[in-house]
């Protein structure tokens, strides 16, 4: 079978004597470097009986070179480029002998295919690897503190009354701009710095965040902006601070950057947020900022608590959940709001009117529920011990106290089964019975949606043991806020 047919452009030079230096207008020397067709410089020696033949491939540091005598001669004003002769020298490295066909063929098939596009990607970088050019830019602002702004990326786009742009290659400016133009829209974005935000909420409740630091000045006013996806802040100039916080449906975001928003947003009116800042390894106090406006829903208390147990249970699973749709997350709030009651470190009471032969005191909940959140479905079973037992009016409500997350999973929807939460469930109730009285939920889900007042409660204790405390009692499961027992 015959090769395939190579093109390739040859250049041929012949010279007398032991000198193997030959001259090439720079004209040609850029043509060269320049062509997507392989070229080769070939030099006959005639300084013997038989000529001596000598090849370069143009290729490497050859075009390297001849791009940076083109650059050189631009820079000086040069127009006239095939008046400007360059050098090539061919060493003994350089001696092809009658193999000088085949060794043409080797060099061209050495290159990554197609020849012509790696060959261009060569050519159009270049010379450009430590320096890219100058823009210069008159911006149509109407204060320091917006050119602020615009270094810090709160705004992407300005006007420029004029705006060039220079070239730098091989570390030699261009003799005048690549671009040159008047009233023009730029698009800016500034490079910040990685950073972690820390958010501390009125309730003690700390969230780490991805973020990014930028930072500003002008005239003398300094201002710097850390910015993550749950909130963005800005700091500066004078005292001024600038804080928003801000997901819509159909942003997509991290169960940590969610959880601290859904803490910021239904925060009380008035409460303080602390803020603080790691680059770098150091830490920068950023004070606290004041939450305005009207509270939101509780719903979006639950989403907090409740998407911070989901956090836990991707961390308990070594695994990283990813991001979730705002709008996801917002229909999983009936199911996180559960997942909060189960298994957050609130206060829950259970208010039921008991049976007679009710145990005269319980030591603890157990229970089990899961949250789908898009594709992803977060399963546990906790435990609370108990905090007050009382009766009143002959209702009888029992505090239970933090819950305690004994077992998890982090599923896919399409491969979820609830067996694997149910044996866990059976397991740690089989455990915790031995000499205490468990209040036995089971699907906490199952009796929330069932309806809080006339809900029936039934113990799951497996059979076999000592006594028997499947009761079935009317009752309500209420969530506490902030600790304080509700009458």
């Amino acid at each position: 079978m015959q090769p395939a047919h190579l093109v390739a452009a040859v250049q041929v030079k012949t010279t007398e004597g032991s000198p193997r230096t030959v001259s090439i207008s720079l004209s040609n020397a850029l043509r060269h470097a320049t062509s997507d067709l392989p070229q080769f410089i070939v030099l006959v020696a005639l300084d013997g009986v038989q000529p001596r033949y000598f090849a370069k491939h143009v290729w490497g540091s050859v075009i390297a070179d001849w791009l940076k005598a083109g650059r050189q001669a631009d820079a000086d004003g040069v127009t006239a480029t095939h008046k400007v002769q360059i050098s090539l020298t061919f060493g003994s490295e350089d001696e092809r002998g009658s193999g000088l066909l085949e060794w043409i063929r080797s060099e061209i098939n050495a290159v990554a295919e197609p020849y012509a596009a790696t060959k261009r990607r060569f050519v159009d970088l270049v010379g450009f690897e430590s320096d890219r050019g100058t823009a210069r830019i008159t911006l149509a602002l109407q204060s320091g503190d917006e050119l602020l702004d615009v270094q810090l990326g709160l705004r992407p786009e300005v006007e420029a009354k004029h705006f060039t742009y220079t070239s730098e290659r091989f570390g030699i400016r261009a003799r005048r701009p690549e671009i040159d133009e008047h009233n023009v829209k730029l698009h800016l974005m500034p490079e910040g710095r990685e950073c972690t935000l820390r958010i501390e909420m009125p309730d003690g409740a700390g969230v780490p965040l991805p973020a990014t630091l930028y930072s500003a000045s002008s005239g003398g006013a300094l201002a710097f902006r850390v910015a993550s996806r749950a909130l963005d802040i800005t700091v500066g100039p004078r005292d001024r601070v600038r804080a928003k916080a801000s997901l819509g449906l159909d942003d997509r975001a991290g169960l940590d950057e969610i959880s601290a928003f859904a803490h910021l947003i239904s925060s009380k009116p008035e409460s303080d947020v602390a803020l603080q800042v790691n680059v770098d390894g150091s830490d920068l106090d950023l004070g606290a900022i004041r939450m305005k406006g009207n509270r939101q829903t509780e719903t979006w208390s639950w989403i907090a608590l409740g998407t911070g147990i989901a956090r836990a249970i991707a961390a308990d699973a070594g695994r990283d959940p990813g991001e979730f749709r705002m709008g996801d997350v917002q229909d999983a709030a009936g199911d996180l709001q559960i997942l909060a009651a189960l298994a957050s470190n609130r206060v829950i009471r259970v208010d039921f009117r008991p049976e007679p032969d009710a145990p005269e005191r319980f030591d603890g909940f157990l229970a089990y529920c899961s949250a789908i959140i898009g594709d992803q479905v977060f399963s546990a079973v906790a435990h609370r011990p108990l905090g007050i037992d009382e009766t009143h009016n002959g209702r009888r409500r029992v505090m239970f106290g933090p819950g305690r997350t004994l077992w998890s999973r982090m599923s896919r929807r399409d491969v979820w089964s609830e067996e694997p939460m149910q044996s866990a469930y059976q397991r740690q109730l089989e455990r915790l019975c031995e000499g205490a009285e468990i209040m036995a939920i089971g699907n906490l889900a199952k009796m929330v949606k069932s309806g809080y007042e006339d809900a029936i409660l039934s113990s799951d204790l497996p059979s076999g043991l000592e006594r028997d405390s499947r009761k079935q009692v009317g009752a309500r499961v209420c969530p506490v806020r902030d600790g304080s027992v509700r009458r």
